[in-house]
């Protein structure tokens, strides 16, 4: 029988049952195809995305601190 790889092969289990975050979300990752959450790898990312994530992130801690700082006043 010729396999095409559109098709999936039903004899092998191409999710991993200890990757799966949650039970509930295990099908919606089935049909998205994304699988389980994986780690940032930071020195594998273009500059300008890289940049651009530190920039949100410092912005995010600024408005936090901010928030802080403007509760305790």
């Amino acid at each position: 029988m010729k396999r095409y790889e559109t098709k999936p092969d039903q004899y092998t289990n191409t999710q991993n049952e200890e990757n799966t975050i949650l039970p509930i979300l295990e099908e919606a990752q089935r049909i998205e195809g994304s699988g389980p959450r994986k780690k940032i790898i930071w020195s594998a990312m273009p500059k300008g995305t890289k940049y651009f994530a530190f920039f949100i992130i410092f912005v995010m801690l600024i408005f936090t601190l901010l928030l802080i700082i403007s509760v305790l006043k």
